[in-house]
């Protein structure tokens, strides 16, 4: 009885040990919340010569965030998500980036750490046509008061994250962030998988700003 008890109490004690070396490591968790402007001058140039509705361009911004520090650069993943309503519009704009960081400039105890960050951008935009009267069976076939529009571009993120650095648990904390996702192509917008004429080619933009919360080691 003796033995399995010492041999539970070993176990126990190496497994409090792994899971201390695991919250230990320097990971960097961030959740970022705030607004977005973005930008697709091509469609919306589209949209007024129709004498649409351009979409709005303003919308709520949130990501999610990890990183792994090595020394003063960190390298990790993350997720932004963007939605925006309008009068007769809404859109949602999905990029998921990989990037590099780094927390090396330092005042007092206030961390700017710039990033870079790159990935594919997943946009859709639904246009909502106002006064569309016709058969019920016409809007299976060849009408529709709604029209769903997407969009893919690769894209780079710049950003800059302001956190603070607690000497007392050797931990960074973030308070804020500012960036701009530029694509860095042009690309047509799409209908489902219908072949368009003359799609409009967007090369899209969003400027960002996110009340920042999260810990790293």
């Amino acid at each position: 009885m003796n033995r399995y008890l010492v041999v539970l109490l070993l176990c126990l004690a190496m497994c409090g040990k792994a899971s201390a070396q695991f919250h230990s490591l320097p990971f960097e968790w961030n959740l970022h919340v705030g607004g977005s402007y973005f930008s697709a001058p091509a469609l919306n140039n589209a949209m007024q010569e129709q004498g649409v509705s351009t979409i709005s361009p303003v919308g709520i911004n949130v990501a999610l965030g990890i990183g792994y520090r090595f020394g003063k650069v960190v390298v990790g993943g993350n997720v932004s998500s963007m939605y925006g309503i309008g009068r007769d519009s809404e859109f949602t704009a999905t990029t998921p980036t990989a990037y590099i960081a780094t927390n090396m400039f330092y005042i007092n105890r206030w961390v700017v750490t710039p990033s870079l960050g790159f990935g594919p951008q997943f946009t859709t935009a639904v246009i909502n046509k106002n006064n569309v009267t016709g058969d019920f069976d016409e809007y299976l076939t060849i009408r529709s008061n709604q029209t769903r529009l997407r969009h893919i571009v690769p894209v780079a993120d710049l950003g800059i994250t302001v956190k603070t650095y607690d000497l007392l648990t050797a931990t960074y904390r973030p308070k804020f962030k500012v960036g701009y996702q530029m694509g860095v192509s042009r690309q047509a917008w799409k209908v489902g998988n219908a072949e368009l004429i003359n799609a409009p080619n967007d090369r899209t933009g969003t400027v960002y700003l996110q009340i920042s919360m999260g810990i790293g080691r």
